[in-house]
């Protein structure tokens, strides 16, 4: 079997692969309806993500159509048919400026799904159409977008847009909300059939810490007595950095913690556990032992709580005010508050290091590795398929490296008759 022939083995359901170009395709059916297109991607894991996406929205799409009276899907069609004949020469601001009968807004046919939607901003609830609309008016702003073909519209243009936008000034919320209309406006060309796939635009990579000078760190003993006794630690981030600390799990895992994952076996504290339950590899999701003060800790929240089976550790950071999604983002504001409060009101500690939330997995595993030096049980511990990640986690100091030379010259230190001679290997 050749390679190419695994290739179309090992493809997703859906994802088909065609000869001379590196682009995945995606085909199936909603419905009765049948897709067939590029998905712009040439990376497997993207290119479903995308199939995905697309047939959540048919699905949506054909829903509110089942919703329609007769006489609007009669206009629905019309509409159509006045697309498919605009369809060779029609340029980003003549499709965003379509009239809508449904709701009377110059926004085509596929803003009608905006018409009654609302966001929230700061408590206050707005109408989305509005949203969209100032946004569409940003966009045509920017003539090369918005007297460009739609199937002329490539990532590099989009990349083009969201530069001009931050030379603008404009701050990232703005450009990120700029960004997300812009996909919605490609994502109902792509629907219409009047573009192939929506573009992407060609986003370097983002750098890691260590290339942006933040290769992270293990904190010192004594830091982390003062992060954990200032006065003002949120009692949520005091107990998720404790399990951090002392267990290696990850805060993204730890926010989404669940009781059920907590196991309290009532025979000594050596032996209750945390289930942790990260997606990220296989060998993430594993059992990892409590402290005697996280296990208090823990019993304490559990009791409080009424002794639930099942639900949240975190309850107060699931959501936020707006019963949007909040989650880790709310510990990370806690620890950098943490931070500052220990700079401002901690005598001598105005340069108190920074550290991320995340260094407190750091921590551990350097603490486990210097007490341990055992390979296999740091890779278990940390839930590492190799240990090419222990350069990035294990933090060694000078005085660390300056023991091991110590201690190899010690152990291969040379004889006094070598000494004298200046060489280990004796004259005849």
């Amino acid at each position: 079997m050749t390679k190419e022939e695994r290739q179309e083995r090992d493809l997703p359901e859906g994802i088909v692969r065609r000869s001379g170009t590196p682009t995945l395709y995606m085909r199936f059916m909603v419905n009765g309806e049948r897709v067939s297109l590029s998905t712009g991607e040439t990376l497997v894991k993207r290119a479903v993500a995308v199939m995905e996406a697309k047939k959540v929205d048919i699905k949506k799409r054909q829903h509110t159509e089942s919703l329609f009276s007769p006489v609007e899907r009669e206009m629905l069609a019309e509409e159509r048919e006045k697309v498919k004949v605009r369809k060779p020469t029609m340029t980003f601001r003549e499709f965003a400026v379509l009239p809508d009968a449904a709701t009377g807004f110059a926004g085509g046919e596929f803003w009608t799904r905006f018409a009654t939607a609302t966001y929230t901003v700061k408590g206050v609830p707005r109408l989305m159409m509005e949203f969209t609309r100032n946004r569409i008016k940003a966009m045509l702003g920017y003539a090369p977008l918005a007297d460009a073909k739609l199937h002329q519209i490539t990532g590099d243009l989009l990349t083009q847009y969201i530069t001009y936008r931050k030379g603008q000034g404009w701050k990232p919320s703005t450009i990120r909300a700029d960004h997300t209309v812009l996909k919605i406006v490609m994502k109902q060309a792509a629907a219409q059939g009047l573009i192939k796939a929506v573009p992407t635009e060609n986003v370097p990579k983002r750098p890691s810490d260590s290339e942006l000078g933040m290769p992270g760190i293990a904190m010192e003993i004594a830091e982390e007595d003062i992060y954990f006794s200032t006065p003002g630690l949120h009692p949520d981030l005091d107990l998720l950095a404790s399990i951090m600390i002392t267990t290696s799990l990850e805060p993204g895992t730890l926010a989404r913690l669940d009781w059920k994952d907590v196991h309290f076996q009532g025979t000594g504290v050596s032996h209750d556990y945390i289930h942790g339950q990260c997606k990220k590899a296989a060998t993430r999701e594993r059992n990892r032992p409590m402290s005697p003060k996280v296990a208090r800790l823990l019993r304490e929240r559990w009791l409080a709580q009424g002794c639930p089976e099942t639900g949240p550790v975190f309850p107060s950071c699931r959501l936020d005010q707006a019963g949007g999604p909040k989650g880790i983002g709310a510990f990370q504001k806690y620890h950098w508050a943490h931070l500052a409060r220990i700079r401002r009101t901690v005598p001598g500690q105005r340069r108190f290091r920074a550290f991320r939330l995340y260094d407190f997995r750091h921590t551990y595993l350097t603490r486990y590795w210097q007490e341990t030096k055992n390979m296999m049980g740091l890779m278990h511990v940390a839930g590492w398929t190799s240990l090419k990640q222990a350069k990035t986690y294990i933090h060694m100091n000078d005085a660390e490296y300056r023991e091991a030379d110590l201690a190899v010259f010690q152990k291969f230190a040379p004889t006094p008759a070598e000494a004298t001679t200046g060489s280990r290997v004796a004259a005849d």
